[in-house]
């Protein structure tokens, strides 16, 4: 982290007093390993302390009179205990993110303070790590880690990601193989049809679940770096929508640049890189019943988001 450098500062601020802002702040900075800011919020005083991945954001909001933004700093736990009302499970202590009182990987950790630094609704990203942790398996659960780091972590805001997928020119999947489809379409080569709007499952025990194994059974999604070098001349590049309690393995051979799922919906031809931070959704699954209370309050995003 990026210490603030000066010798001693000391500054304190008085703010008119109004719900859910802090009525005063001290900000203490040194050279030393004390830098501090102490604030009264509710007649409580509260202190985030340079250790706080959330402190060089709250100096600022101090030193910008941004006392909402402040509010939500120094209690980051308000703002995700909101989002994830329905679910107790997830809490936020002094700037790091837990479920059932266990840290939670670095990636979905800097994504939520993100998102609380730049003022975003951590909502989708709440209904991300609910979906998540709904996986039966906990070393799908880490290897996921892995392929999201390297692919970025694009949510919809229903708690999906977002992954690549090259397929042939005729939308049918490049490699072949006899399985039983509970979702999607299969000609008599054994290749999958991908056409967008297109809802493949197979049963999660029909995909292999040994991340030693690079060429094995299940349905293939990828980094985009993965997914262009998988496709053949004429083929098509595409997005696809991927619950993360389906994921079942992400291979070692390719780096953790694909994965091994049991369901996914082809959402659009890719046309560039993903890049916003949340994307509508256009692939309901099971999981989604658990947030049917939100739908009413839900802010919905642009339609007019291109993948």
């Amino acid at each position: 982290m990026n210490k603030i450098k000066c010798v001693v500062s000391l500054e304190r601020r008085t703010v008119l007093e109004s719900n859910k802002k802090p009525q005063s702040a001290i900000l203490s900075l040194s050279n030393d390993h004390d830098n501090s800011l102490s604030v009264v919020i509710e007649g409580r005083q509260m202190t985030i302390r340079s250790d706080n991945p959330l402190f060089n954001a709250a100096v600022e909001a101090f030193k910008q009179s941004e006392w909402e933004n402040l509010y939500n700093l120094i209690l980051p736990e308000n703002v995700v205990r909101q989002a994830a009302v329905k679910f107790g499970d997830i809490n936020v202590i002094d700037g790091r993110v837990t479920y059932r009182g266990i840290e939670v990987h670095n990636l979905v950790v800097e994504r939520i303070l993100h998102f609380i630094q730049e003022g975003f609704d951590v909502l989708p990203l709440v209904k991300f790590l609910h979906k998540l942790m709904k996986n039966p398996s906990m070393r799908s659960v880490t290897e996921l880690y892995r392929f999201l780091e390297r692919n970025e972590l694009t949510v919809t805001e229903t708690g999906n990601f977002l992954g690549y997928k090259a397929v042939r020119p005729d939308w049918y999947s490049i490699t072949s193989g006899k399985v039983h489809l509970l979702k999607g379409t299969q000609n008599g080569e054994g290749r999958i049809l991908n056409r967008i709007g297109e809802e493949i499952e197979i049963e999660r025990n029909n995909v292999d679940d040994d991340a030693e194994k690079g060429c094995s059974y299940g349905l293939h999604v990828g980094t985009l770096e993965y997914a262009q070098g998988f496709m053949q001349h004429g083929g098509k590049l595409l997005i696809v929508e991927v619950d993360p309690s389906y994921v079942v393995s992400v291979p070692n051979d390719c780096n953790c640049t694909k994965l091994r799922t049991s369901a996914y919906k082809v959402v659009d031809e890719c046309k560039a890189r993903l890049e916003d931070r949340v994307y509508n959704s256009r692939y309901s699954t099971r999981n989604d019943e658990d947030f049917d209370e939100y739908d009413d309050e839900y802010v919905e995003y642009d339609d007019e988001d291109d993948y």
